[in-house]
């Protein structure tokens, strides 16, 4: 493993620390608002802009693990002298994918803002928090599968 390699990996490393602070702490806003019983409004307005800006930024970083991801795997075939058609497929796949996370993220980051705007009416806002959800599981699952391979 080269340098440039061992960063990567530490670099990953410290965004999956990250990461697991900011589930830890979405979870403890979640365990307060199921057993805080009624909060005031102005409180419950905080704790939901905390949720999301949690989740925006745990988006983030998933996406830039999922980046170092194909670094690394880019570096892996790239270190290998005979690249056959199959592993020229999968960097083209991997590029593919590494730009449709990218299109996923800047649709999230629009309707984010949307689902934070107070302008808007509280349903229209609602739906649109839920379909960053969804957007989140999406990037998520992607993700997830590009470790995996």
């Amino acid at each position: 493993m080269n340098t440039e390699e061992f960063n990567k990996h530490d670099d990953k490393g410290k965004l999956i620390l990250r990461k697991m602070d900011i589930q830890q702490r979405l979870t403890e806003i979640l365990a307060r608002v199921r057993t805080g019983g009624r909060l005031p409004n102005h409180e419950y307005a905080n704790i939901c802009s905390e949720q999301v800006r949690l989740k925006g930024e745990l988006a983030g970083i998933e996406s830039k693990i999922a980046r170092i991801n194909i670094e690394l795997h880019r570096g892996a075939i790239g270190n290998q002298s005979n690249q056959n058609r199959a592993e020229i497929k999968v960097e083209r796949d991997l590029n593919k994918t590494a730009q449709i996370i990218q299109k996923l993220n800047e649709v999230r980051e629009i309707y984010q803002a949307f689902s934070e705007d107070n302008t808007r009416i509280s349903s229209m806002r609602l739906m649109a928090s839920e379909f960053v959800g969804h957007l989140n599981r999406v990037i998520r699952t992607t993700i997830n599968d590009i470790s995996k391979h």
